[in-house]
């Protein structure tokens, strides 16, 4: 069986943000890259999107945020996810609430025992008080290895998704056969 092949055309790609460009007259065309571009090359996306007119980006994760940043540095860039002003003043702690529950929704907050929301300090928990400061301290150490990575490797990309899946999978769930009594 033959795999499928997915030809991306950036000039497509770059005719539809100038046709956006066009429709909105006086507001800014900001193109969502996030997801590699879904799928098809942040890099690339984002600069055909910028031959068509775009003002500025968005993505959705600190990493994607810092690759294209550093890539794009003198593009606004939004990180979705963030709150937003007016969460801020009128339910700071009932939106933090609700990206902390998007954050562990797909697995659980039994399987997933931390978050970060951007702008604030992590969040950890556990079924008693000793689980919680094990999540915690696994998250502390989990930060500074990404931080000691980062300072050796400014440009590491952030780990394959089949590898944080396999991961993932190997560890928890009822196939888990790592780590496991």
């Amino acid at each position: 069986m033959e795999r499928a092949v997915a030809r991306i055309d950036l000039g497509a790609v770059r005719a539809n943000c100038e046709r956006l460009r066009a429709e909105l007259g006086e507001a800014r065309l900001c193109a969502v890259v996030k997801a590699d571009g879904y799928g098809h090359g942040a890099d690339a996306v984002a600069e055909a999107a910028l031959a068509g007119g775009a003002a500025a980006f968005a993505v959705a994760t600190a990493g994607e945020a810092k690759l294209i940043g550093r890539r794009f540095a003198h593009m606004p860039l939004l990180t979705l996810g963030s709150l937003t002003e007016t969460e801020v003043e009128e339910g700071y702690e009932e939106a933090t609430g609700a990206v902390l529950i998007e954050a562990v929704a797909e697995h659980g907050p039994i399987e997933m025992p931390c978050a970060l929301v951007r702008g604030h300090a992590p969040f950890c928990w556990g079924r008693d008080a000793p689980a919680a400061v094990e999540a915690a301290v696994t998250l502390e150490e989990v930060a500074r290895m990404a931080v000691f990575t980062t300072m050796l490797d400014a440009d590491c990309p952030p780990l394959a998704d089949a590898i944080r899946a396999k991961h993932y999978a190997r560890k928890h769930g009822p196939q888990a056969y790592y780590g496991q009594p």
